[in-house]
């Protein structure tokens, strides 16, 4: 029988440690948390071995008692080369990972180009809501020290 751990009690993070901690792949994995990211960086002229690494992944995942959300997956192609490598999508559970152009690991926004562009533009579009409210709750008469803790708070964590 299926079961699970309610997303952010104290208990989820030590049993996802637990679950993942022995798994080694031919694959460099990043964990935190509750978050497992496969990379590998292949040489030109070298065949991909990720698939292998998602597939071993996938394996131990099934004898450990849980199954990875292919829907929740993403594969992110990085590359500078003129010579676009045309890869095979990777496969998991059967289904193909979306190809996407760009992916957030850990609160930065990271494109296929390895380019700022797209984490700066989230991180204005961010800070903008934020200031409109700001502005919101002076009009409202909110006194200047609540909207100084506001801004130390809520708006200068994301500009750091």
């Amino acid at each position: 029988m299926p079961s699970a751990v309610p997303q952010g009690t104290k208990l989820g993070p030590w049993l996802f440690l637990v679950m993942v901690n022995d798994l080694g792949t031919p694959a460099d994995l990043w964990k935190y948390v509750d978050d497992t990211s496969c990379s590998e960086i292949v040489t030109k002229g070298s065949e991909s071995k990720l698939q292998e690494a998602v597939d071993d992944l996938s394996r131990k995942a099934l004898i450990d008692g849980f199954q990875l959300n292919e829907a929740k997956c993403k594969e992110l192609r990085i590359s500078f080369s003129n010579n676009v490598h045309d890869f095979k999508p990777l496969v998991l559970n059967g289904k193909p990972l979306e190809l996407v152009t760009s992916a957030k690991l850990l609160g930065v926004i990271i494109s296929h180009d390895l380019k700022w562009n797209m984490h700066t533009s989230e991180l204005s579009r961010k800070c903008s809501s934020l200031f409109y409210f700001l502005r919101q709750l002076k009009r409202s008469g909110v006194a200047p020290s609540e909207l100084a803790l506001f801004y130390v708070t809520c708006i200068r964590p994301v500009l750091e």
